[in-house]
Order: structure tokens, then sequence, then C-alpha cells
């Protein structure tokens, strides 16, 4: 394994988890509609820029099936998380989100091949735990933050089962395939809310950095894992949630109550064990 492939998985850790944090910051100073909507149009610009730079043949494969699959799941998720993280504290809707959308692809295996290591089931024992204590709150906000932060684990998890079938026809291409999808369905909602609208102010800005990092992870994570072995550069870029737990406690000040910030830990350990 190339010694730089620690350093490129970390790097789309950092990207990615900044990325939830720029968003997240964005849709409580702005519509969540107009913030993901904006972020995913950059981000589709970008991409297909790159699928072009690196001129990668365009050619129609079932693997693009697969991809649009990916970005409907993808788009819808990503929505949810930053509605809760514009409505909860970025502490348990970052970890939650992250440990359920990995959970998923890890279950669809024991399905399929049969039961986990030690170390994955003590994984699934830390992060029911984790769940259960950030769950606990009486604030009607900070439960439905975390309502959404499952239901974006969920959408995030059938997205990565998708790409990984898409990604065997091609890189960036499928890529962009998914990110017409994303793009499609989160316009679509945001008509259904009468919020297809560019975000104003400094939202704006900050939608089209959320963009910015969110391919940067792509893009850092794809280079890691073709470099080197996937399950490193996985278990690596999983560690997303702690920078956007980070930003929040330093930029915010945000604070948990003790056994939220406990359980928000315990997911934290426990996702480089699922996945």
């Amino acid at each position: 394994m190339a010694s730089h492939v620690p350093l490129l998985a970390l790097g789309s850790a950092v990207s990615w988890g900044s990325g939830d944090y720029v968003g997240g910051l964005a849709s409580r100073r702005g519509s969540v509609h107009r913030v993901t909507v904006a972020s995913q149009l950059i981000g589709l610009v970008l991409l297909s820029a790159l699928a072009v730079a690196m001129r990668e043949a365009l050619v129609w494969r079932t693997g693009f099936l697969w991809a649009i699959g990916a970005g409907l799941a993808g788009g819808a998720a990503l929505l949810a998380l930053w509605r809760s993280l514009a409505i909860a504290p970025m502490g348990i809707g970052a970890p939650v989100a992250a440990v359920v959308s990995g959970a998923l692809p890890v279950i669809a295996g024991i399905v399929v091949e049969g039961a986990p290591s030690v170390v994955t089931m003590a994984g699934f024992a830390l992060a029911l735990g984790g769940i259960w204590l950030v769950s606990r709150t009486r604030d009607v906000r900070g439960r439905e933050g975390f309502a959404l932060a499952l239901l974006a684990g969920s959408g995030f998890g059938l997205y990565y089962v998708l790409i990984d079938r898409a990604v065997l026809s091609g890189i960036f291409w499928p890529l962009v395939a998914g990110r017409v999808a994303s793009f499609s369905v989160v316009s679509i909602l945001a008509a259904v809310a009468g919020e297809l609208r560019p975000p104003g102010g400094r939202s704006a800005g900050l939608a089209l950095l959320s963009g910015v990092f969110d391919v940067g992870g792509n893009v850092l994570f794809v280079l890691a894992a073709a470099a080197g072995r996937l399950d490193v550069a996985s278990v690596l870029a999983s560690l997303y949630p702690a920078m956007t737990v980070a930003l929040a406690r330093v930029a915010l000040k945000e604070r948990l109550a003790r056994h939220q910030a406990l359980g928000a830990a315990a997911i934290l350990v426990a996702i480089p064990l699922i996945v």
C-alpha cells in the first residue's frame, strides 16, 4: 500500500466533515432546500469538469442505472442530514447519520456472506449504546433532528451499496450520473416546498463551499481507494463526523449534555470498527 493512501483517505474525511459542517451552518442561516440545491449544482459542475479533464470515456453502461439510484437516495439523505444539523446539535446528527450509513452495507453483507467479525460486532454494540444515549432528549427539535439523522444515515447507506455497483463501470461519469439524479431530486423537493430559488446572503457562499468540500471528499476517497486497499481508505474516510463535531465545538461553542457527549464519542469510536 502506498504511503500516501492514509493521507488521501484522511483528507477525504476532513473534506466531507467540513462540507457537512458548512452545509449545516448555511441551512441554519437560510433555507435548507435552497442550500442543498446550490451545493448539488456546484458539485455537478465540478464533477463534470473532472470527468472531462480525466478523459474518461463516456459510454452508457448498466452501472449508470445504479449510479442514478444512488444519487436519488443520496440527494434525499443529504437534505435530511443538513436539516438535522440545522435544527439540532451537530455533535448528535453527524455521528448518528454516519454510523447508520456505515452499518447498513455491513448488514447487507451479513445477509449475503454470513456473520461478521468480533470487532464488527463490538462496533455494533457501541453504536447501539451511543445511539440510545444521544436519543435521550426532551427537546422536540432535538428529537426531530435525531430522527432526521437516522433517515439520512439510511439514505447514505443505500447510496454506498448502490454506488459500489456503479463505479464498476467507471469512476467520474458514474459519479456525474449520480449527481444529476441527486440534483434532480433535491430540486423537485425544493419546488414542492416553494423554495426553488438561489440562497441569499452568506448562506449562498457557504452552500457553494459545501459543494466544493463534497466533491473534494469524493475525489480524494476515489484516489485513496484506487491507490491502496479499499478497506483502509473506507475506515479512515469514515472518521469524517469527527471533523463536523470538532468544527461545531470550536466555532459554534456547541455543548452537549454529558450523556449525549458520551453517546457521540461511543458512536465515533464505533464507526471505524464497523466499516
